[in-house]
């Protein structure tokens, strides 16, 4: 940035950069010098253009927009207006009167700092806190409207038409870090069982193999059973409620393949005549957790070659030219992988060649 407002006056007194302040953040370039601390950046009181007051600003970063950098130390920042009605505030700077946020109709408002004390009654904060309170409001009357099935955590609001909507997904209430409801659904209306299970489905994949010559094309159907589609265990409330409102969502990420048979169970299970009947039909059988095992120990075995490679690596080194004389790097990698072998093979570098003629005894 270029020098900012704070750094030109703290200047102007005759403070340098080897001479800064004592109550001012280090000079950094990125932010054209010297910059206010976090705690006093908390009680510093600013104005809107009409006249609602604000603290803590200058906290949560900055922006650059329209060759301004807005700032606490440039004693201009910006703030998002309380008011989303999309009508352009003459009040405002004239770089940011018309400059919305498709969405909400969202503006940014300038503000500077004021020697007025904070009064909440007359703050942005409380501006804001009265149109979630108007949200609040209207989402009792959009429940009334869904027959008291519509959830706020599957509901978004609209602070310019003021309206709410609900997208419900039973695949992002399985997938919540801590769910939204413990015991009941209101979209649902059931209670959330206690007993968690797993959605599991097959996908089937038909391939055409293009034949050579005198064969001919051979199609070959392969079949992945129980893919599992959580991470974790969920109430069968909500296992079967994805059955019933996402399987087809979750259809559509597989392309050119059949997705089926979901169900809900504690873990994947296997029907040995089912596998039997699809082998003997040409189908080649996969499951999932089997898959799953063998690709991990696949993954195990060549950590465990590369492993086998970097020790065989450092033997041939510490042979060649003993331990002491390897780059650091290389001392702590065979301290970590030989451990006491390293003595044996220092040892064995050190040992005299033996002599090329050896003495006949009778």
């Amino acid at each position: 940035m270029e020098i900012n407002l704070l750094t030109k006056k703290l200047l102007a007194k005759g403070f340098t950069k080897e001479n800064p302040p004592d109550w001012v953040r280090p000079w950094r370039d990125f932010y054209g010098g010297w910059t206010y601390p976090v705690e006093m950046l908390y009680n510093m009181v600013y104005e809107t253009p009409c006249g609602l007051l604000t603290k803590g600003c200058g906290v949560h970063g900055h922006m650059s927009y329209g060759g301004i950098d807005w700032t606490v130390e440039n004693d201009c920042y910006t703030i998002a207006c309380p008011k989303f009605d999309g009508i352009i505030c003459e009040l405002n700077h004239p770089v940011l009167r018309d400059s919305f946020l498709l969405r909400e109709n969202i503006c940014s408002c300038a503000v500077k700092q004021t020697d007025r004390p904070y009064d909440y009654e007359h703050s942005l904060e409380k501006a804001h806190k009265e149109v979630w309170a108007e949200a609040d409001r209207l989402f009792e009357e959009f429940d009334s409207k869904m027959g008291g099935r519509a959830c706020k955590y599957r509901s978004s609001y609209d602070r310019h038409t003021k309206k709410w909507q609900m997208f419900y997904d039973p695949m992002k209430c399985a997938r919540a870090p801590i769910p939204a409801c413990q015991e009941f659904c209101k979209v649902l209306q059931k209670p959330l069982l206690g007993k968690k299970g797993n959605v599991f489905y097959d996908v089937k994949h038909t391939q055409v193999e293009k034949g050579v010559g005198l064969f001919p094309d051979e199609k070959r159907v392969y079949v992945t059973k129980g893919i599992k589609l959580l991470e974790r265990s969920v109430s069968i409330t909500l296992c079967e409620a994805i059955i019933e409102h996402s399987a087809s969502s979750i259809a559509k990420r597989y392309i050119d393949k059949e997705v089926y048979n979901f169900r809900c169970e504690f873990r994947a299970g296997r029907n040995l005549l089912q596998d039997l009947a699809d082998a003997a039909e040409g189908i080649e059988v996969h499951h999932a957790a089997v898959d799953k095992k063998i690709a991990a120990e696949q993954k195990r075995q060549r950590k465990e070659a590369r492993k086998q490679k970097r020790i065989l690596r450092l033997e041939k080194l510490i042979l060649q030219h003993g331990f002491y004389n390897l780059e650091e790097i290389d001392k702590r990698r065979a301290e970590k992988h030989l451990g006491e072998r390293i003595y044996e093979l220092d040892d064995e570098h050190h040992k005299p060649p033996e002599s090329e003629f050896e003495q006949l005894t009778f």
